[in-house]
């Protein structure tokens, strides 16, 4: 219900603070390593998900989907470090070139508690109501 009825950027902060503590993510050494799992995995969900997403709004759901990817940020001196604001920026857009091939509409959210190894890259996903052409078949 809490998905429901709330806005995702606030969703996606619930999910952070309720579990960043209690997830081991997948250790990254530097911010480069973070933009390229990132966008594989955004990629990823893109991918999986919208032929799922199809079949339920066919079904008359209002469906959508989450890309949920955990990051732990230690460099190689196994110190933690935080991504900066042109560092994060760089993975939103990635996210925006990825969406523009899919019928993908939704928001990027990445976060990152001060002192904290711990980065969360969420992405909801919503099915686009626009028409759609797969360029990467042209």
């Amino acid at each position: 219900m809490l998905q429901n009825d709330t806005p995702p950027e606030d969703f996606a902060c619930h999910v952070y603070k309720t579990r960043h503590d209690r997830l081991k993510g997948v250790t990254m050494r530097t911010p480069e390593d973070v933009r390229q799992a990132s966008k594989k995995q955004i990629e990823r969900s893109m991918s999986g998900n919208v032929v799922t997403l199809r079949q339920q709004r066919d079904q008359g759901q209002d469906a959508m989907a989450w890309s949920m990817n955990w990051f732990r940020l230690r460099n190689n001196d196994n110190q933690i470090y935080t991504l900066t604001n042109e560092e994060k920026s760089v993975i939103v857009d990635d996210y925006l070139f990825l969406k523009d091939n899919y019928p993908i509409t939704g928001e990027i959210h990445i976060f990152q508690l001060e002192g904290s190894e711990m980065l969360l890259v969420a992405v909801s996903l919503y099915l686009d109501t626009t028409p759609w052409v797969d360029y990467r078949a042209l």
